[in-house]
């Protein structure tokens, strides 16, 4: 909520992972996200908060067999699209790779400090363009997940969004 205090967006997308169906990337890659372990407090939280989020009027982004990341990268292809600036709030790097000249990753560093992360950063920190990023981390073999925007994912998305502009209209 401090986050959405401080930049006033327009609109905003929360995405979520579902646990309860393996995600297209795992049945790909049986490996993929191998090993954890979540805590039964915070799987609680899993299913409260999105209602949460739907109640302050953000648009969510929860399926079976989808990922945050789906949501995050549709959202961005929205906004792309229609010549939004967009902030794209994650503490997951795999973001960095949707950084544009209109999209900026709000990045957590330490207690409450944000970095804005644009393609310079991306540049000057990995020495790649923001699209090279998920091959860079491969190749210094840093787990990672390539945001792949599903058609299933951006058309629940672009409709959720557009009900969540509107709303926030009104």
């Amino acid at each position: 909520m401090r986050l959405y205090e401080a930049e006033r967006p327009r609109s905003v997308v929360v995405g979520w992972d579902t646990l309860e169906a393996p995600n297209w990337r795992i049945l790909q890659f049986p490996a993929y996200q191998g090993g954890r372990h979540f805590d039964d407090e915070l799987l609680e939280q899993l299913d409260v908060l999105p209602v949460f989020a739907h109640a302050c009027g953000f648009a969510v982004g929860k399926a079976p067999g989808y990922e945050a990341d789906d949501f995050l990268a549709a959202a961005v292809a929205v906004g792309e699209e229609r010549g939004w600036t967009t902030l794209v709030a994650s503490g997951d790097r795999d973001t960095f790779q949707l950084a544009s000249e209109l999209t900026t990753i709000l990045y957590p560093v330490k207690a409450g400090e944000i970095a804005r992360i644009g393609p310079e950063q991306v540049r000057e920190r990995y020495g790649v363009e923001p699209h090279q990023f998920p091959t860079s981390l491969r190749s210094a073999a840093i787990p990672l997940t390539k945001f792949q925007v599903r058609q299933g994912s951006e058309r629940r998305l672009r409709q959720n969004y557009c009900d969540a502009t509107q709303t926030s209209k009104r």
